[in-house]
């Protein structure tokens, strides 16, 4: 049965919770996760110009992990999205508690500090490539990949 129609309405505190909104509602998902303090999941794109990225980025609670591009990535129905890649889909591990997003930047900037904060050896992609999602303060947000 369904469990609720807005999920809006439902507290999302006290587990780790998943999320797929569409795109206008990414802001709102975020407002929630910090109003309740909760854990999520969230699958969004990795649009830098969007308003609310740096806000995503300042609650990450570990590296974001981009999606493979595969041409059944986005579908519905059996009708499938023309350009998978378009909206760099990844999954970003979130917390509505400030010091947990405060402590995954503390730990990576050591990290960054003992091995150099572009070692190659940290985060490389498949393809060869290092990948960021950005940075916050001085710290490099490291971009992951299945």
């Amino acid at each position: 049965g369904v469990f609720a129609q807005d999920a809006f309405s439902v507290p999302w505190h006290g587990t780790l919770w998943y999320a797929f909104p569409p795109v206008n509602l990414v802001a709102a998902v975020l407002n929630k996760v910090r109003q309740e303090r909760a854990s999520l999941i969230l699958l969004a794109p990795r649009w830098p110009d969007k308003p609310w990225y740096s806000t995503l980025l300042h609650m990450l609670t570990e590296p974001p992990v981009l999606l493979p591009v595969t041409q059944d990535l986005l579908q519905q129905g059996g009708v499938f999205h023309h350009n998978p890649g378009f909206f760099k889909l990844t999954a970003w591990k979130i917390s509505g508690v400030p010091l947990e997003g405060k402590e995954f930047r503390r730990k990576l900037s050591i990290l960054q500090q003992q091995h150099g904060q572009r070692d190659p050896g940290l985060y490389t992609l498949p393809n060869g490539t290092l990948s960021w999602a950005g940075v916050v303060g001085e710290v490099w947000i490291p971009l992951q990949s299945l």
